[in-house]
């Protein structure tokens, strides 16, 4: 094994205190850098204070599985998870949540150090942290959560979105029929929403904007536009992250829902399979903590997520 191999740290969860031993000791015999929990709570803490190298994982702990665990750490590492039938595992929804192996329990030293070796290695992992930071002005998120509360807070979020796109399409309006002050307006309006709700990298090219002369607004106006949408598509997917909030996907499949259709409808509606709207319902209700469609979708509402 590799000298880079040898330093990973690795995180092994699973609430069989002897399990989590075993692995370890196995793990650390091949020169990896261990640690361990065996309560969910615990390794949550865990994985959003620190950076491992790799995540072993029991598929099925006492208080919640493997998948619902990883949804709730945003920042998380590549995944091997442990079980004792590997075709209780579908990779589809695993491996969105960072999922790159399953070690089949009971598992040798042999097969475990090599799931782990090539979950590192198979792994391309981002910089979450400095990602989320270009986009967003993070204590100004935590503070709006801070003082807002989490379902306040989530509503301020969702509706701060909306505003900036109904902004940009107003400015997108006013570059097309050449009106530059009323397109100056709307970028001025869109730079202190984004002020607001910590989006550094949509204030920085909203100022930018600001800053054109009435005779270069003509001509740059729709370019700034354009900019202006995709800077605030990639804020929201950081926010979505970030604070939990539900995809478009999921907002969609609950909008659909609350409005009387069944899987199938809702399956033709938008293009996917059954199975993937039970995917998307499932994830939402993870997110907003419910269980059952109804409970799911007028959680959604009541936190303004639709």
């Amino acid at each position: 094994m590799s000298s880079r191999a040898r330093a990973a740290s690795i995180f092994v969860v699973d609430d069989q205190a002897s399990t989590a031993y075993l692995a370890r000791m196995m793990l650390e015999g091949a020169g990896f850098v261990v640690s361990e929990a065996t309560q969910s709570k615990q390794a949550i803490e865990k994985i959003k204070a620190s950076r491992f190298d790799a995540l072993l994982l029991d598929l099925h702990l006492a208080d919640m599985s493997a998948l619902e665990l990883l949804r709730q750490c945003p920042l998380r590492p590549p995944t091997v998870l442990t079980t004792g039938s590997v075709a209780e595992v579908s990779m589809d929804e695993a491996g969105s949540l960072g999922v790159v192996e399953v070690v089949r329990k009971p598992f040798t030293a042999v097969a475990l150090v090599a799931s782990i070796n090539r979950a590192i290695s198979r792994a391309r992992r981002p910089e979450p942290a400095d990602e989320a930071s270009i986009y967003l002005d993070m204590p100004v998120v935590a503070e709006v959560r801070n003082v807002a509360g989490r379902i306040a807070g989530d509503r301020f979020v969702r509706k701060a979105i909306e505003d900036a796109e109904q902004l940009i399409d107003q400015a997108g309006h006013a570059s097309k029929t050449m009106q530059s002050a009323l397109w100056l307006e709307h970028v001025q309006a869109l730079s202190g929403i984004a002020a607001t709700m910590g989006a550094r990298a949509l204030k920085r090219a909203a100022d930018d904007a600001l800053n054109l002369k009435l005779s270069e607004i003509p001509a740059r106006a729709a370019e700034y536009v354009d900019r202006f949408k995709d800077l605030l598509a990639k804020t929201a997917e950081q926010l979505v992250a970030v604070d939990n909030l539900l995809s478009e996907r999921e907002r969609a499949c609950l909008k659909l829902i609350a409005q009387g259709l069944e899987t199938p409808a809702i399956a033709t509606r938008l293009g996917v399979t059954a199975k993937t709207v039970e995917y998307y319902i499932q994830k939402a209700g993870a997110k907003l903590e419910v269980r059952g469609r109804a409970a799911i979708v007028a959680q959604a509402i009541r936190r303004g997520e639709i």
